[in-house]
């Protein structure tokens, strides 16, 4: 799953949480490039925590920038593209918009 938030310490949390369970492949737009592995297990908790540090894009002001994210991570394939907002309310409201 290609995820594409704002950067923040919550997408960072929820990335981190991700990568820490056993399923699947997330990936994030980095605002960086990502820094040198480490040569030992040691060090990866450090790295991932840097990695995050970069991760996120705003769908507004980076648009051409993720299309191009996209594009690169999944070339040639069919690309089903979701975008959502909630707002917590008394009444709960949610918006989508198709792409």
């Amino acid at each position: 799953m290609a995820c594409v938030a704002r950067g923040s310490q919550r997408l960072a949390a929820a990335a981190a949480a991700a990568a820490a369970s056993p399923g699947g492949t997330l990936l994030l737009p980095l605002s960086a490039a990502p820094p040198a592995e480490p040569s030992d297990a040691a060090g990866l908790p450090q790295y991932i925590t840097k990695v995050l540090a970069s991760a996120g894009a705003d769908l507004i002001t980076q648009a051409p920038e993720i299309r191009a994210w996209l594009r690169a991570v999944a070339p040639g394939k069919r690309l089903v593209i979701g975008s959502y907002a909630y707002l917590v309310m008394r009444c709960r409201l949610t918006l989508s918009n198709p792409c």
